[in-house]
């Protein structure tokens, strides 16, 4: 009898000491697939602790200390006293960077370094968004815990709002949803811009009542600090293991709240090393930060509809961060010879009182946008070809100049450009306008790639497969990591970054509810990218 009690405590010792040995190694609650992994069995842990929980409950009594050194306890970091705090420290920062936590799941710790020191070098403050694996928290007990790391810093448990418009929501989405913003716009509708816990970088604008105020409504998710591991032992989770792992990104969110109503945000990623760039500045897990050359894809440019505001921020954003090339599309906009006007006699009497019915004129102008996106850049200007960059051609091929009394001589001559197959919108601007440096101009061509560390920079976006109208899962079906434009609304999915637009957000065809926005996207030698949105003019805040 003695030694049946003797190894019936020693088979205790034994599951207890494993407990403590797993969480070390997992930084999580252990499951019972994991003490399989040491012949210790679901039935032998019922027989002498009831069940997981309890033996949780046991650990948790007698070993709190060792626990507290292996794990970040929810009791530690969702308490009333770290929360206190965080409400305390919000009112002390202007920035912030959002990233998720992933239950049970290890930090990449250089990635973690790097954040730290960004933090501290900027004047920012580090905010951990919460999201569990559901299928691989199932058999575990019903508690948050993570990487011992991440212990001292502030987890958001709660909803906070950074300003009027901004919050960062306490919604728990699941770490392996496919589009983590499913469902969630009419929150947006109501309130303002959330921020939603995710290790995916997702990012949608809704659209909003003309009355209410622009670049406010935005639905977002930061990527995450922990590593993509969301293997389990059962079946039918494969695949969305899979699908999950594949679109975790090591990556946050920059948040700077400018006052109580304007904010502006952009988005992060970690290379393997634990760096990542932010507004042309690599940072690294040392602390040490180097400058770096940058690409810059504009929203759509309009030539004519272009905003003055959003000018004069490019202009200072241009001088501040050192942009080699600059993509651009729907350069031309083709106003002065819009189809829509030809037989609206009132519209084509409107256009030429207000001096927009000349295409002589606006192709002049369009050269001087030209010089100036040329004077500002040091490498190349790429056009890429959009449906407005072919107004013209069409206009020329359905011969609509016949009806067009302002434009007919002009249009005779180029006429012969669209016969020879030659670029139309190119020799228009040559023999229209006063491009300074024309060697310095790529002209793409549809379907004319055009990539930058395997992402395509070359595409609309106007166009899907088979003849289809463009819509990001196409296009991201057709070209993977991607950025392109034309729907005038800035978005994210997945690999897919969609750029919005530097014309007037109200343009005369623009009626009801919009999701516009000033947006443009950086993106760098490494394939990182960053969507830059300019609100008022502005795209970030000055210390």
């Amino acid at each position: 009898m003695e030694n049946m009690n003797e190894d019936v405590s020693t088979k205790k010792e034994e599951i207890r000491a494993k407990y403590i040995e797993i969480t070390k190694e997992k930084c999580r609650l252990p499951t019972y697939a994991d003490f399989l992994d040491w012949n210790i069995t679901r039935d032998m842990i019922k027989h002498h602790f009831g069940n997981l929980t309890k033996l949780h409950d046991v650990i948790e009594a007698e070993h709190s200390d060792i626990l507290a050194a292996n794990i970040a306890h929810e009791s530690i970091v969702f308490s009333k006293k770290k929360i206190e705090q965080l409400k305390g420290d919000l009112k002390n920062y202007k920035r912030f960077v959002v990233t998720t936590a992933v239950t049970g799941k290890k930090v990449f710790e250089p990635f973690y370094r790097t954040l730290k020191s960004y933090c501290e070098q900027n004047d920012a403050l580090l905010l951990l968004l919460p999201s569990a694996d559901i299928a691989s928290t199932s058999t575990v007990i019903k508690k948050w815990v993570f990487d011992p790391l991440l212990i001292e810093d502030f987890f958001v448990h709660e909803e906070v709002q950074l300003n009027s418009k901004l919050f960062i929501s306490n919604i728990k989405i699941s770490a392996k949803q496919i589009d983590p913003t499913t469902g969630l716009s009419r929150i947006g509708q109501r309130n303002g811009s959330y921020i939603f816990a995710s290790p995916k970088q997702f990012l949608e604008f809704v659209a909003t009542s003309p009355s209410k105020e622009k670049n406010s409504m935005a639905l977002m998710t930061p990527g995450a600090v922990t590593v993509p591991d969301y293997s389990n032992q059962r079946y039918l989770s494969d695949r969305t293991s899979y699908i999950a792992e594949s679109d975790h990104v090591l990556g946050a969110i920059v948040v700077e709240i400018e006052n109580e109503k304007m904010f502006h945000f952009r988005q992060i990623q970690s290379n393997s090393k634990g760096e990542f760039i932010d507004l042309a500045n690599r940072y690294r897990p040392d602390g040490t930060v180097s400058k770096e050359d940058a690409h810059f894809v504009a929203g759509d440019w309009h030539s004519g509809q272009t905003d003055e505001t959003v000018l004069k921020g490019l202009d200072k954003f241009l001088s501040e961060v050192n942009v080699r090339d600059f993509f651009v599309g729907d350069f031309f906009d083709g106003y002065s010879i819009s189809h829509h006007h030809i037989d609206v006699p009132l519209k084509r009497v409107k256009k030429i009182k207000e001096g927009k019915h000349s295409l002589s004129n606006e192709l002049y102008r369009g050269s001087m946008d030209i010089n100036w996106i040329l004077e500002r850049v040091e490498g190349s200007l790429v056009m890429i070809k959009g449906n407005h960059d072919e107004v013209l051609e069409k206009y020329l091929m359905n011969a609509n100049y016949i009806r067009d009394d302002n434009n007919h001589y002009d249009s005779l001559e180029l006429a012969k450009f669209y016969l020879e197959g030659k670029n139309v919108l190119k020799e228009a601007y040559d023999i229209h306008g006063e491009i300074h440096e024309p060697e310095r101009i790529i002209w793409l061509e549809r379907d004319e790639e055009f990539k930058i560390a395997q992402v395509e920079c070359g595409q609309h976006g106007d166009k899907g497969s088979n003849g289809s109208k463009g819509s990001l899962l196409s296009i991201e079906k057709a070209y993977g990591n991607c950025i392109v434009g034309h729907t005038h609304s800035a978005a994210i999915l997945r690999g897919v970054y969609r750029v919005g637009t530097f014309t007037e957000l109200k343009l005369e065809y623009v009626t009801g509810p919009s999701s516009w926005t000033h947006t443009g996207c950086l993106i760098y030698d490494d394939g990182s990218r960053q969507l830059i949105n300019f609100v008022n003019g502005e795209y970030k805040i000055y210390d």
